[in-house]
């Protein structure tokens, strides 16, 4: 029997610039994950859906199985709301396909790198960051060109502090928003572009030592830099910019898009729990879930 889990995770810097080469940090959510259970059987039982049966079938290739088997998979991580839910389920299947045959458990390099072979059959590119998030857990990855450069540790000033995650619902396939980012990158001007990818580096810089050292006040600079670096990409549709928007006015340090866009989640930073609070009641008009979460221990529960 081959187990395996993966986690949910945020991109606080550096959505679609880092397929560009930016640095890019993320955090996971260990409460939203993706559990995957395979078991030796006479036939095979797999996922219906063609996405994870493909998934599932490079997972086992991996690991050189090609015996039947029944495949068992369970989920309470959103899909389409930029919460790596490709990322969750690749890792979770490299895992449980890594113990069909070890005892041993894969070091999280390997997973990350196994994972994004099989991400990359759902976005057509994955630059590696969701898995290497998904892989690490509840812990931050600053992340760049397909590599985990460092996991910075969260000092104890920021326990006070909390995310105000909000679901705007449902965004256009990641593929779909990749495409949009990808193409906006493009038509801007060389100056333009290479500005633009070296603020989203220095972003992510920023926020990592923040993380680090306990700087509120530098985290929340660092992410607004990193909302302001992927407004041009054309993939903060309306719903989300007028989540940001709204945040703001509640009284968030820094408020951006979280994940590929086009519909998903916003993110929000404050300074304490009750201001959280109050801001979530202040957007409840809208019927968006939310939920919130220290930024310490990023464990979440959504709140309908």
């Amino acid at each position: 029997m081959g187990r395996g889990l993966g986690h949910a995770k945020l991109i606080l810097v550096g959505e679609h610039w880092v397929l560009d080469g930016a640095r890019a940090l993320a955090i996971g959510l260990p409460e939203l994950h993706t559990q995957v259970e395979l078991i030796p059987a006479e036939s095979s039982d797999i996922p219906a859906d063609a996405q994870a049966a493909q998934m599932l079938q490079l997972a086992l290739e991996q690991v050189g199985w090609h015996r039947p088997l029944r495949a068992t998979i369970a989920s309470n991580v959103p899909i389409r709301r930029g919460l790596g839910s490709s990322a969750a389920l690749a890792v979770a299947l490299v895992r449980a396909a890594h113990a069909l045959e070890h005892s041993t458990e894969l070091h999280t390099s390997e997973v990350a790198l196994r994972a994004r072979a099989l991400e990359a059959l759902v976005h057509g590119q994955s630059s590696g960051l969701d898995p290497a998030a998904a892989a690490a857990g509840g812990t931050a990855v600053l992340f760049q060109q397909g590599t985990v450069l460092n996991q910075p540790s969260i000092h104890a000033n920021l326990a006070p502090a909390h995310w105000l995650v909000v679901d705007v619902g449902q965004g256009q396939p990641t593929r779909t928003a990749i495409a949009v980012a990808k193409q906006a990158r493009e038509e801007m001007g060389d100056l333009r572009r290479h500005t633009l990818l070296a603020s989203v580096t220095r972003a992510a810089e920023s926020a990592a030592d923040a993380l680090h050292r306990g700087n509120l006040s530098e985290l929340a600079l660092a992410l607004r830099q990193a909302g302001d670096a992927i407004e041009p990409l054309g993939i903060v549709n309306e719903p989300l910019q007028l989540c940001r928007t709204r945040l703001l006015e509640a009284g968030a340090l820094a408020s951006k898009s979280s994940g590929a866009g086009l519909g998903g989640v916003t993110l929000g930073l404050f300074a304490d729990a009750d201001t959280a609070h109050r801001a979530q009641l202040a957007i409840a008009d809208r019927g968006w879930a939310s939920w919130i979460s220290p930024l310490a221990t990023p464990a979440t529960r959504p709140k309908d």
